[in-house]
């Protein structure tokens, strides 16, 4: 190293890594880390889909699969644990998978309401 500095005038004496190099970690210290970072990717997908359809839009492009194909890769990766539970109309798993929502009718009071499926 000395011989490369008497050699070369224009030698580079800066830190061989930098303090944020040192403190960088592939693994995640805190648990909202990873959570963070899932939130702030899914963030600029979304952004990045917005700007994507509204571009298309704009030069008269059909977005209508695009956009299904968004809310699935906005939606992948969501898990429940065991013992979780989701509370939604509708949920398609799987490749393929439709879903259907249903709606519940009253009946006279005191009877329990049925459930109907739209087709």
């Amino acid at each position: 190293m000395r011989g490369q500095i008497r050699s070369n005038m224009l030698f580079d004496y800066g830190a061989e890594t930098s303090v944020r190099e040192r403190g960088m970690s592939p693994n995640y210290r805190r648990y909202f880390q990873k959570l963070d970072y899932s939130m702030y990717a899914k963030l600029l997908e979304q952004a990045i889909f917005d700007a994507i359809v509204e571009f298309l839009d704009q030069h008269d492009i059909d977005t209508t699969e695009l956009k299904e194909r968004q809310s699935t890769v906005l939606n992948a990766g969501v898990i429940v644990s065991s013992g979780g539970s989701i509370q939604a109309g509708s949920i398609a798993v799987g490749a393929g998978a439709t879903a259907k929502t249903a709606q519940r009718r009253k009946t006279a009071a005191g009877s329990k309401p049925s459930q109907t499926t739209k087709g």
